[in-house]
């Protein structure tokens, strides 16, 4: 029987991916945490890591609140295993800065600017929660990655920015999209940029793989 996982997240790039790397050994349901992000201080390197402290703890509140009612109304109770992660483009000007999701196409286009011709780190956190346990087994991962734009003309602009590819990504762009015409991964793991830790993704089927040889 595949085993059930919460993806805490709103990313359809993550559930995809996730979904692809596990095949038919797991059930995973995409539900975003409950509760506003958090915006953190310090270098970009350290506000991944507050920002997945935050969302452990959020997870950890919803699962209980969850189990509970699930117990009252005696329904489906929440999957036991979720997966929490949090991504950020690091401003090549700037180590503190991280370039969000842009609001709309000139905070794109400004963002795309800024990458140009540049190489600059993208960070992941992820962290694996096991409720399986009577005291819940959090595991968590830090990883960057590096990547590089080429030097980006009107036309190059004008296609990234028409795509529509930069909507809901860190940074304005998709390295999975529209825009792997114009960059290349200098170093660290594709499945880093596009939003989780890849040691966590190596934890979570080796959680999975001994659930299977137990069941």
């Amino acid at each position: 029987m595949a085993r059930r996982i919460r993806l805490a997240s709103a990313s359809s790039r993550r559930l995809d991916w996730l979904t692809n790397y596990l095949l038919s050994q797991a059930e995973i349901e995409a539900i975003p945490l409950v509760g506003e992000e958090q915006s953190m201080d310090g270098e970009v390197s350290l506000q991944v890591t507050r920002v997945l402290d935050d969302k452990i703890s959020r997870a950890r509140l919803q699962y209980f609140l969850e189990s509970q009612n699930a117990v009252e109304h005696d329904s489906i109770p929440p999957p036991n295993l979720w997966i929490v992660s949090d991504t950020l483009v690091e401003d090549p000007n700037d180590i503190s800065v991280a370039l969000g999701q842009p609001e709309n196409e000139l905070s794109a286009l400004r963002m795309l600017l800024d990458l140009s011709g540049r190489r600059h780190l993208v960070w992941s956190g992820t962290a694996i929660l096991d409720f399986e346990h009577s005291e819940p087994m959090v595991t968590r991962f830090v990883e960057s990655a590096i990547v590089e734009f080429e030097t980006l003309d009107e036309s190059s602009l004008n296609e990234l920015l028409s795509s529509g590819s930069w909507k809901g990504k860190a940074g304005g762009y998709d390295l999975a999209g529209h825009a792997a015409s114009f960059t290349q991964l200098v170093e660290g793991e594709e499945v880093t940029v596009l939003g989780f830790a890849s040691k966590a993704i190596e934890e979570i089927r080796k959680i999975i793989d001994y659930s299977d040889s137990n069941s």
